[in-house]
Parts: C-alpha cells; sequence; structure tokens
C-alpha cells in the first residue's frame, strides 16, 4: 500500500467515511475509497480497515496515501453508524452515527451522539 497508514487504537481517525456497524464484527473488515474523489488539497481517504481483537479495543487503519503527515490546517473526520441505522444517532436520515472521531492539528476528539446532538 502507497502512502502512510494511520494507526489509531481503540477510537480511530477532509474526508468523511461512514462506516458500517461495529456492533458483533471480529477480526478485520476493509473499507475502500475512490482516490481523488475529494478535493486535490485535502487528505484523500482511500482505505480503512477496522479491527478488533478479543480484549475489545478496535483500530482504525487508514490509508492516505497524498500524505506523509497531516498538516495543521487537515481535518480527517470518522462517523461510526455502530447499529447500521440512519434513523438514529446524529444526521438522522443521512448518517445517522453513533460516534465520530475528528483529527486536526495533531489533536483528537472522539464524540458520541448523545439524544441527537454530538458529545464530545
Amino acid at each position: 500500500m502507497r502512502g502512510p497508514t494511520w494507526a489509531l487504537g481503540v477510537a480511530g481517525t477532509a474526508c468523511l467515511l461512514l462506516l458500517a456497524p461495529l456492533a458483533g464484527a471480529s477480526n478485520s473488515s476493509p473499507y475502500a475509497d475512490a482516490a481523488a474523489d475529494g478535493p486535490a488539497a485535502a487528505p484523500d481517504l482511500t482505505a480503512v480497515e477496522v479491527s478488533n481483537d478479543d480484549a475489545a479495543n478496535i483500530t482504525f487503519r487508514i490509508s492516505i496515501p497524498n500524505r506523509a503527515d497531516l498538516a495543521d490546517t487537515d481535518l480527517v473526520g470518522l462517523l461510526v453508524d455502530a447499529d447500521g441505522r440512519t434513523g438514529t444517532g446524529c444526521a438522522r436520515g443521512v448518517f445517522g452515527a453513533e460516534y465520530a472521531l475528528d483529527v486536526l492539528a495533531g489533536r483528537y476528539a472522539f464524540g458520541r451522539c448523545v439524544r441527537g446532538r454530538w458529545d464530545f
């Protein structure tokens, strides 16, 4: 795989990537995203591998081939639709994400949807 692969344990990481439900998942699941499908100046996420282990740790390995490192202005957002229903979570009817991870300027913010609003 070209470019950097970002390994982020337990909670992983300016594209929006919607992942399928993680509940009941085991081992790993790959998700592909087309290259160069966003603005040229943005980080280009091309693949995500989600895995878990027997200790219930979830790992996101995210491929961003057009970056060696994220710049201070690069925002990467990861939304997790944990129950697979767009009618629940935040952004109902569109994403239905229950969890979010944002990475900006080397900082991470993990949030969860509480009664239709993000709590970071």
